[in-house]
């Protein structure tokens, strides 16, 4: 178990001081930063399926899939699972009879395509409207209105990753690998609550968060401190919460070369509000709308505020090699706002 932590530990801090140290261009350390927590997921999912088959809080459903994943290939099987749209390790998966390789190409295509087109509106509508952020004070009512203008490319970039890599990538690979179970998402865009949201959004991911994060923490409480399901469940719910908000901000700080929580406390904060909240008024008509509306709103602010921040930095330089620790937590966008 030591070994394995410290293996984890390390996969998890060389990369990112590798993008940071280089300055590597924000889609090249996003990239970089996205396959390495993909990685770290897949081989503790390996791991705790392999070697933690008996630990003493699993249940015996969960047992059971241990021993099943427990075979006389698990190298092999390994080799495939690094490669098949899932975090979850299975001996086997259902499988397609053949390679269909029209459907690769075409999703791959798609996958181009988003990616493009997220350059177009960067491009046209981002870069333009942050360049001189360093270089100009803005008042209030500019920053609200750019909080509005930032909105639709925000919301584009936001359709345009889900449909690049939940849809065109993971089908695509899903067809190379002859991995027949696809649902990596469901309709998202008809939730009428965030908990809703959360859970259709990204099926890959709360797969893995479900199995390894918020039952494991449940079975914990539930078995150790002795609690209620209710105050387990709770607990379970936070703390998976709380890891994806760590794990969604610790992507973006290594990738854009600074520590700027914005989404961090989106999550932690309206986004855990939300969930609760809009529990209580899911089947009113308004409900989706509701939702949309803030997903808008957010958008808008992640855009803005990162951007701000990313040029506020191009302005003094601060953006390269040679920078401190300490420059990679203090902010600069904010010596230009509210002048």
């Amino acid at each position: 178990v030591t070994v394995y932590l410290i293996f984890q530990f390390l996969f998890l801090l060389l990369p990112a001081i590798v993008c940071i140290r280089l300055a590597l261009p924000p889609a090249s350390g996003f990239i970089i930063m996205c396959e390495q927590i993909r990685m770290i997921m897949k081989i503790h999912s390996f791991v705790r399926m392999i070697s933690f088959s008996k630990h003493h809080f699993m249940d015996d459903k969960k047992k059971a899939d241990a021993d099943e994943a427990k075979d006389e290939h698990p190298f092999e099987h390994y080799v495939y699972f690094l490669f098949c749209p899932t975090l979850l390790y299975r001996s086997s998966y259902p499988r397609t009879p053949r390679i269909r390789w029209s459907k690769v190409v075409h999703h791959l295509l798609e996958t181009g395509s988003c990616t493009f087109y997220t350059y177009v509106v960067f491009d046209r509508y981002c870069v333009p409207e942050y360049r001189k952020t360093g270089q100009e004070p803005y008042s209030f009512q500019t920053f609200v209105l750019s909080i509005f203008s930032s909105m639709l490319p925000a919301t584009l970039v936001f359709l345009l990753g889900f449909f690049g890599i939940l849809h065109s990538w993971l089908n695509a690979f899903a067809e190379i690998t002859q991995f027949a179970d696809r649902e990596f998402y469901r309709d998202w865009w008809n939730a009428k609550s965030f908990s809703e949201y959360y859970r259709k959004w990204n099926g890959v991911v709360y797969d893995w968060l479900h199995a390894y994060a918020y039952m494991d923490v449940v079975r914990y409480c539930a078995q150790k401190w002795k609690l209620d399901q209710a105050k387990s469940r709770i607990i379970g719910s936070l703390f998976v919460i709380w890891l994806s908000a760590i794990a969604h901000e610790y992507i973006i700080a290594c990738a854009v070369g600074f520590f700027y929580p914005i989404l961090l406390l989106q999550f932690a904060g309206p986004g855990l509000i939300f969930i609760y909240l809009t529990q209580s008024f899911k089947e009113h008509r308004f409900s989706n709308l509701f939702m949309w509306t803030m997903l808008l709103l957010g958008n808008g602010l992640l855009m803005i505020l990162y951007s701000r921040e990313f040029y506020a930095r191009v302005a003094v330089g601060a953006m390269n090699s040679n920078n401190t620790l300490s420059s990679f937590f203090i902010p600069h966008s904010l010596e230009f706002v509210f002048n």
